[in-house]
């Protein structure tokens, strides 16, 4: 389940893939980076720790150097030594393209390694508790310390690695030579992202919780020490005798309205407005759409099915993601306003292409403010959008 966010432009462009980053930010104090216990419905699978664990360093911090603010700058610094390293294979700028970037000491030292010592290089990091740059390598410990203090600062942190980085990126391919025929993508016991955690020395595998079974052949088939999993809540199930009814989903918005920022929640409270909302938003020719797939594009429900007594009609105008239909899995009212959540019906990736939709629901009454306490505000979650939860027709 998920908050409902201002026109879905924040949906997060989720992609299962591995790939090599230029410098993963790993900052223990970053937002989101806190780490849970997502492996509660995970059976035995081991579990990726979370990003704010304690890393142990060989050498420990006490026998590290004391940190170089310069070196962690994003800025190349013009008296710092980044190692006048330069890559003799770079591709032209194409025309009109902007240059590539100057190197900074972490840049330039990831290049050197991934060059230079590349079956040895274990990762680069930035490491939040300690305002620390992290580079590892697995062997030759004390000469690769020496280069790297000497090409690019004596701030830097050196420390043994487990796995190079080309081990880890083996490790992260066969993950997407997993397939199950008797698992949908998104589903429970599913893959739906992996990648290389430089940090860790491991490569973390995510999973959707629900099918122990499912996440139990995973793995048995993923069975390396290197692997960890972060295992996440299925898709909710949609109940279509619950206190929000789904009546229909229609893409686009409709004739007259035109939502600019946000979303917009339009309430009737009485018999004839329920019927004008009805007939003003769904099209005569709109086919019809199982009860329990509220995602679909369809009609669900019909008005007539609804008992006005103890339920309101409203219509929900919002954006959704190309790659992942939604529908409204609860409302409620609290002290900052309405609160609409949506759910996907599966887990992982959303594009963040923006498009329009409405949804026709039913919600039971208490649920939802008066007709004479609105307009009131949407709470979606990370802001309040004043007035957006209106009387129909809006303006």
């Amino acid at each position: 389940m998920r908050t409902a966010v201002a026109g879905a432009v924040g949906l997060a462009l989720l992609v299962a893939a591995c790939g090599s980053v230029e410098m993963p930010p790993i900052d223990d104090n970053a937002p989101g980076a806190q780490g849970t216990d997502t492996n509660e419905t995970g059976g035995d699978l081991p579990a990726c720790p979370p990003f704010d664990a304690p890393r142990d360093y060989d050498p420990p911090p006490s026998q590290q150097p004391a940190t170089d603010p310069r070196i962690t700058s994003p800025e190349l610094i013009e008296d710092l030594n980044v190692g006048e390293y330069v890559e003799d294979d770079r591709e032209p700028v194409p025309e009109g393209a902007a240059p590539p970037a100057d190197p900074t000491p972490i840049s330039a030292a990831q290049r050197w390694a991934t060059d230079n010592a590349g079956e040895h290089f274990a990762g680069v990091w930035f490491d939040g508790e300690h305002a620390a740059a992290v580079i590892a390598f697995t062997d030759d410990l004390d000469g690769y310390t020496a280069e790297i203090r000497d090409r690019f600062g004596d701030g830097w942190w050196v420390v043994h690695g487990e796995r190079s980085i080309a081990e880890l990126h083996d490790l992260a391919d066969a993950v997407g030579e997993v397939t199950s025929d008797e698992v949908e993508p998104g589903q429970p016991g599913s893959i739906v992202g992996w990648g290389p955690r430089e940090d860790r020395g491991v490569v973390g595998i995510d999973v959707v919780g629900g099918d122990d079974q499912a996440l139990a052949a995973l793995a048995t088939q993923l069975d390396d020490p290197a692997y960890c999993f972060s295992v996440s809540d299925p898709p909710p199930v949609p109940d279509p005798d619950g206190p929000v009814i789904t009546l229909a989903t229609v893409g686009g918005w409709r004739d007259g309205l035109e939502v600019e920022q946000g979303a917009r929640l339009e309430i009737a409270h009485d018999e004839p407005t329920a019927q004008r909302l009805f007939d003003d938003n769904v099209p005569t020719d709109l086919g019809v759409a199982p009860t329990d797939e509220p995602w679909e594009d369809g009609r669900h429900g019909e008005l007539a099915d609804i008992d006005l007594d103890t339920h309101v009609v409203a219509v929900w105008s919002a954006g959704r993601s190309g790659s992942c239909p939604e529908w409204v899995n609860e409302v409620t009212t609290a002290d900052d306003g309405v609160v609409i959540s949506t759910a996907v019906p599966t887990a992982g990736g959303c594009t963040d292409d923006f498009n329009p939709y409405r949804t026709i629901i039913a919600v039971e009454r208490d649920r939802l403010p008066t007709a004479d306490q609105l307009p009131a505000d949407l709470d979606l979650g990370y802001t309040i959008d004043q007035h957006a939860v209106v009387t129909y027709p809006a303006g």
